[in-house]
């Protein structure tokens, strides 16, 4: 029963530290738009709210409230399955996969026209 709970106390720990190093806001590190995204833990798993976004075309800001994904959950070391806001709710493939390179660090591959585009994200402070 003791060991148990260790093991309980434990796994809860390495959760809530992934859950830690996962939330915050992130700034994009690609030479083709300037974006920064913050990631909120909710019920269901991780969410992304466009902060700023602007490729030079289509400019968004945190009053427009839109989401970059919902869903993202946490499977075989990446958090993956994200339902991102440009996917329609009936296609359900995977859209987003992030590897935490670092405390500061994300790579983030998205698929755009089902060809995988990896980027890097860094923590804002």
């Amino acid at each position: 029963m003791k060991k148990m709970i260790i093991f309980l106390l434990l796994t809860i720990i390495a959760c809530s530290k992934q859950e830690q190093t996962l939330v915050g806001v992130w700034q994009v590190s690609n030479s083709f738009y300037r974006a920064n995204y913050q990631i909120v833990a909710k019920r269901n798993g991780f969410t992304g709210k466009i902060l700023y976004y602007n490729d030079g075309t289509s400019q968004y800001t945190k009053n427009d409230q839109l989401t970059l994904f919902k869903g993202l959950t946490f499977q075989d070391s990446v958090y993956v399955d994200g339902i991102s806001g440009a996917t329609s709710s009936s296609n359900t493939s995977r859209t987003i996969c992030i590897k935490i390179k670092s405390q500061d660090t994300l790579e983030a591959t998205t698929y755009v026209m089902a060809h995988p585009v990896t980027e890097l994200w860094i923590r804002q402070k």
